[in-house]
């Protein structure tokens, strides 16, 4: 689907692209508000906050904490600069693309980083509760570490809470939002990969086949199918064995390092 939609234009990749990040970011805002909202009014007259204040959640702890942390923020940021495979077809390229990279970073450093994060970490207490790896009971920081999904588990915990009983649901459309969210971020890798892909072939750096033209579309389709193909197999390898998909993650996540460190 998201060679189709890529294929068929900017125009089209865009605003699927901006209707996504609309919804991923009003949900990440609810969810932060409702939790910042749990914390200050008590609800479940919690008494072991994981963090005593505002203050204690965003101060640093320890050395392996900043790190930690700053490997995630990096993450987060990736691909701020995919707005610049565009300027060919963006109007105003020299006014309009360093607009968009530094509302990019401020968007995703303040909303999906800094808000969330905060938020997340300022309702933990021991109402959150779970099992590790052995078995045992563990709350609070506890049980979002030994958590496979934290995050839901606050949904489900802020939503029968605040919302009256609805922490299922709650947990379960922020789940299709990331989904949603998955669906975005492969269309602007798509989108980023193939011009670059296109540009490469203009120079004589990659095959000739990579910068043929669509008709209609005036995509570089072809580059945009060889693409797919070759994110289809990636992913049919992750997919296939656990192995796999932690050397994808880990070739991944080095590259990332590599390119932006």
């Amino acid at each position: 689907m998201n060679g189709y939609i890529a294929m068929r234009g900017v125009n089209g990749s865009t605003m699927t692209a901006l209707v996504i990040n609309v919804i991923q970011l009003t949900t990440l805002v609810l969810f932060s508000c409702l939790a910042i909202y749990y914390r200050l009014n008590n609800p479940e007259h919690a008494t072991g906050w994981a963090f005593s204040g505002g203050w204690d959640v965003v101060m640093p702890h320890s050395l392996t904490g900043v790190l930690i942390q700053s490997t995630i923020a990096i993450l987060i940021l990736v691909g701020f600069e995919s707005c610049t495979a565009f300027a060919a077809e963006t109007k105003d390229p020299k006014k309009n693309i360093p607009r968009a990279v530094i509302l990019s970073l401020v968007i995703q450093g303040l909303f999906a980083y800094m808000f969330e994060y905060f938020a997340a970490g300022y309702m933990v207490s021991e109402k959150l509760a779970g099992t590790d790896a052995s078995g045992a009971a563990v709350t609070g920081m506890a049980a979002a570490a030994a958590s496979s999904a934290p995050i839901g588990d606050m949904a489900i915990l802020v939503g029968n809470s605040v919302l009256g009983g609805i922490g299922f649901g709650l947990m379960v459309s922020i789940a299709v939002t990331v989904g949603l969210a998955i669906l975005g971020t492969t269309l602007s890798c798509l989108n980023t990969a193939v011009r670059v892909s296109y540009a490469m072939a203009q120079d004589k750096e990659m095959p000739e086949l990579l910068g043929a033209m669509h008709g209609r579309f005036a995509t570089p389709h072809r580059a945009i199918w060889v693409l797919v193909v070759v994110s289809t197999l990636i992913a049919w390898v992750g997919v296939y064995s656990v192995v796999g998909l932690t050397g994808i993650t880990l070739a991944s996540n080095f590259g990332t390092f590599v390119l932006y460190g």
